[in-house]
This record gives C-alpha cells, sequence and structure tokens, in this order.
C-alpha cells in the first residue's frame, strides 16, 4: 500500500508539472488566424468546463474510496492516524491551494497590483492558476464525498461536538503549556482545539472560493448583473487574502517539534509506514483519544 500511494504522488505531481508545462506553452503569443495580431492560448476561455467536471470526478473518486478506520497497534507500538484516502485527499486539496493562492497573489488582489507587466506571462499566471485550481477541486470534492459518506469522521474536527471542550480555550493553554508559561494542560481528543479552528478557518475560506470561483468562470460565457459580478470578484479577493495568511501561519505551526510526528505521518515517513504515528507519542499527546480507540475495540 504504501509503495502503491508513493507511486500514485508520484503520477499526480508529475501529471500536474506537465499540465503547468502545457499551460507554459499555451501562453506563448501566437497568430489570431483571423489575419490580424497575437494571443496565448487562456485554459480559462477555451477550457472553462474543467472546473466542473474536475468536482464531478472528486465525487466519483470519493464514491470509489475504501476507508480505513483508526487504530491501535500494539505489536508494531503505534496508532493509525490518517489513512491512504485521507492522506491523499488532504495532499491533493493542499498542494495545488498554494500554488492557486500564491498565483492568484500575482495576478493582483485589492491592492496589490499585478506582478506581470507583460501579456505573455500573465497569461502564463493564468493558465497556471487554472491548472492548480483544476486539481484542488478535484481534491475539494474528494474531501467532501468522503465526509458525506462517513459523517464521523468530520465530526473529529468539529469544535464542541459530543462534549469537547472549549476549543479557544484548549488551544490557548496547549500554546502556553509548549511554550513554558504554565503547568496546566490539555487531554485533547484526536484533533485538540487550535487544530479544529484551524479546520473551521481552512474550511470558511475554501466554501467562498469555489463558490466564487465556479461564478468567475460561469461568467465567462453567461453575462450576470454587475453588481453580482463586483460583488462576487470582492468575495474571491478577500478569501484569498484570508487563505493566504492560513496558509503562511499553519505551515510553520505543523513543523514545530510536537507536530513533526504528526507531519512525517502525513507525508509517509510515519513508524512502519505512512499514517502512523508512535504509540507513545499519541499517548502523551492525544490520551482521550487513545482511551476512546481502547474502549471501542480497535486494538490488534
Amino acid at each position: 500500500m504504501r509503495r502503491r500511494g508513493l507511486l500514485l504522488l508520484f503520477v499526480l505531481l508529475a501529471v500536474f508539472g506537465a499540465a503547468i508545462g502545457v499551460g507554459y506553452y499555451a501562453a506563448q503569443l501566437r497568430p489570431t488566424g483571423r489575419g490580424v495580431g497575437e494571443a496565448p492560448y487562456l485554459f480559462f476561455d477555451h477550457l472553462s468546463w474543467m472546473p466542473f467536471v474536475a468536482a464531478f470526478v472528486g465525487i466519483i473518486l470519493s464514491s470509489m474510496t475504501r476507508r480505513v478506520a483508526c487504530y491501535i497497534d500494539r505489536e508494531g507500538e503505534r496508532v493509525l492516524r490518517m489513512d491512504f484516502a485521507g492522506r491523499l485527499g488532504h495532499w491533493l486539496l493542499a498542494l495545488p491551494c498554494i500554488v492557486v493562492m500564491f498565483s492568484g497573489l500575482a495576478l493582483g488582489v485589492f491592492f496589490i497590483p499585478r506582478l506581470t507587466p507583460d501579456g505573455q506571462a500573465t497569461a502564463f499566471l493564468f493558465n497556471i492558476h487554472f491548472v492548480a485550481v483544476v486539481f484542488m477541486l478535484v481534491g475539494f470534492f474528494y474531501l467532501l464525498g468522503n465526509w458525506a459518506l462517513s459523517p464521523r469522521r468530520l465530526s473529529a474536527f468539529i469544535p464542541f461536538v459530543g462534549g469537547k471542550a472549549n476549543p479557544i480555550y484548549e488551544g490557548l493553554i496547549f500554546y502556553l503549556h509548549r511554550a513554558g508559561l504554565t503547568k496546566r494542560t490539555v487531554h485533547p481528543e484526536k484533533f485538540e482545539g487550535s487544530e479544529q479552528l484551524a479546520f473551521l478557518m481552512a474550511m470558511g475560506c475554501l466554501f467562498p472560493l469555489v463558490i466564487s470561483g465556479f461564478f468567475k468562470v460561469a461568467a465567462r460565457f453567461y453575462e450576470f448583473p454587475a453588481v453580482l459580478s463586483h460583488f462576487m470578484n470582492l468575495t474571491h479577493d478577500f478569501f484569498t487574502l484570508l487563505m493566504v495568511f492560513y496558509l503562511i501561519m499553519h505551515v510553520p505551526l505543523v513543523l514545530m517539534p510536537w507536530m513533526f510526528p504528526c507531519f512525517k505521518a502525513m507525508v509517509g515517513m510515519g513508524k512502519g509506514g505512512g499514517g502512523y504515528v508512535p504509540l507513545d507519542f499519541a499517548k502523551r499527546e492525544n490520551p482521550d483519544w487513545i482511551k476512546h480507540l481502547e474502549t471501542e475495540g480497535k486494538v490488534k
């Protein structure tokens, strides 16, 4: 499974890179065929149906996915924290999302001017943005489909569900303890308070971005009222900036020493294979989660 997962990730990255290469080639200025001028081939103009197909593909892939429940492996002294499908959905969304956000910034947002002065470079940025959007939508709807089929997995991210602690208080104590400013500590479930809040912020940005993004694509072949178009453009720009801020905060935090075993599990470097964290780490960081797994008999 680990080899197949790495192979799939390699194939996806290769396809993503090849698509960007095609985007660069397409952005070159060529005769329009109308006898006057030159113009690039813009994916958003000629392939505007692909984002809609990407959403459909993500849902179909999720329906074909077999999920594996978290469990404690006593013999291997490890715990399955994230199965392959969960990791695939995360990276299929996260990696293109980074490209989408920063290519969007380069194209200009609110007070940030466009970074590329000439038309050919701008066309290439638009094509990069398009390719990343298509991959991101596959990942986004893949995750939505998984959560629809397994609501319990989604509930693990949601604060206050099932008597969970206040996420703001829990997150504050968690980081104050890490900084050595308090001896108090928390005993979180699988995801502690700040992780749950980060999830809500990510989804709170992604949903408006996806909805406004679909609108912007649809506006290329259907004329909407000017007020609605302006509102959707402002929405897209605002949540782009908010999502960039989220990414700038999120990436360094997951590389902190206390989170590094989880990061290794997410990239396939966990103890004994991808998705696993050491049992002693899980007992120390998420004791209530381990107790629940033991209570439910999720032990092998």
